[in-house]
């Protein structure tokens, strides 16, 4: 997978820090807007999003792709809705082909350089964004340098830290994943981030929160929608 790529998906579980059998559930609904610059590999464009996110799953729509993260069974799906086809991302797999011990070694070593951990550091600065009081925090994660306004003001906080804390369990279970040790991020920014830049070889991807509130969410939106094609 692209770098870009992953870095994008990437922002999509750390943002929300996130088939059940279909009804209703308590949870998040938020929208954010996404506009992504000279990244390599991604042409310039601008994204509305509508997050949906609850104890079991999460969903992220624009108009050309739809994410689904089953937390319990540690599944993404990624949808395209113009062809009706995903794909299916085991993310408690280690992602590795089948090699021998010293080919598997030498290219564990170099994902774990390129992958590294992650920092928090705090900045001391503070703003408001989309009317909630923020605090600015730089993360070093996956070879981007971001910043993150973050907040711990938001409807269902306390809903989206128990989720955050799941999600991160569902990371713990890929060894390649565990070493970025997404808990110990959630712990150290101690909010959930309203306002993202993530910046890498010259181009930066910004998602900026515009609404958030406690919902009741159906549960069929967290099923593969009859019709589509595994890819």
């Amino acid at each position: 997978m692209h770098i870009s790529k992953a870095v994008r998906i990437m922002s999509v579980l750390v943002i929300a820090f996130f088939f059940t059998a279909p009804g209703v559930f308590a949870g998040v609904y938020f929208e954010s807007t996404q506009i992504i610059k000279n990244l390599p590999g991604q042409p310039d464009s601008r994204h509305e999003i509508k997050n949906y996110i609850t104890e079991h799953a999460s969903r992220s729509e624009t108009s050309d792709r739809i994410i689904i993260t089953d937390f319990d069974a540690g599944i993404m799906y990624q949808l395209d809705p113009q062809t009706k086809t995903y794909h299916q991302i085991n993310l408690a797999a280690t992602g590795m082909p089948r090699m021998n011990a010293q080919e598997s070694a030498a290219i564990k070593g170099v994902l774990k350089k390129m992958m590294g951990g992650v920092s928090v550091t705090p900045t001391g600065e503070t703003g408001e964004v989309a009317g909630y009081p923020c605090r600015k925090y730089r993360v070093h994660i996956m070879m981007t340098q971001s910043e993150y306004w973050v907040s711990d003001q938001v409807p269902g906080y306390s809903e989206l830290k128990a989720i955050g804390r799941k999600a991160a369990e569902m990371f713990n279970r890929n060894p390649m994943m565990k070493q970025m040790n997404f808990a110990a991020m959630i712990t150290d920014l101690n909010g959930f981030p309203l306002k993202t830049v993530m910046s890498m070889m010259n181009g930066a991807m910004t998602t900026t929160v515009t609404r958030i509130e406690k919902k009741q969410i159906p549960g069929n939106l967290f099923t593969l929608p009859a019709g589509y094609r595994k890819k």
